[in-house]
């Protein structure tokens, strides 16, 4: 879910029920001007970021699942598969079947790799 905030989220945010919020893409954005702002005076910084709710432990293959299906779901992703395996056996003959699925296995990849790069500071800080 796409979020925006005035203040810098941390990457992992507790619930209070025991899940937790994953921040993650979190990027300074330019803040829309308007009304005419006093000459030296500034906007406060606006945070843009996606944000996935976490049921049950932190770890890697928990937080990627729940990147993953806010994503896309289920439905979506065995269409994927369906396609790509018509396009292996030959069935179909639309080259995209094969390079969209190439591309979700990965954006599967560099989700895992951006949780655990993610999990690792959050664990070295000793949350």
């Amino acid at each position: 879910m796409k979020s925006f905030s005035h203040n810098r989220p941390d990457t992992f945010q507790k619930v209070g029920d025991g899940s937790h919020y994953y921040n993650y893409g979190i990027t300074e954005a330019q803040q829309p001007e308007l009304e005419p702002q006093e000459e030296g005076a500034s906007l406060p910084p606006v945070f843009e970021y996606e944000s996935v709710r976490i049921f049950g432990e932190l770890t890697r293959d928990n937080i990627t699942k729940a990147v993953l299906r806010e994503r896309r779901d289920e439905a979506e992703e065995m269409d994927l598969v369906n396609r790509y395996n018509s396009y292996v056996l030959g069935i179909s003959d639309n080259e995209a079947d094969l390079t969209d699925y190439q591309a979700y296995l990965q954006e599967i990849k560099q989700t895992k790799e951006m949780v655990q790069v993610d999990l690792d500071a959050y664990q070295a800080a000793g949350e």
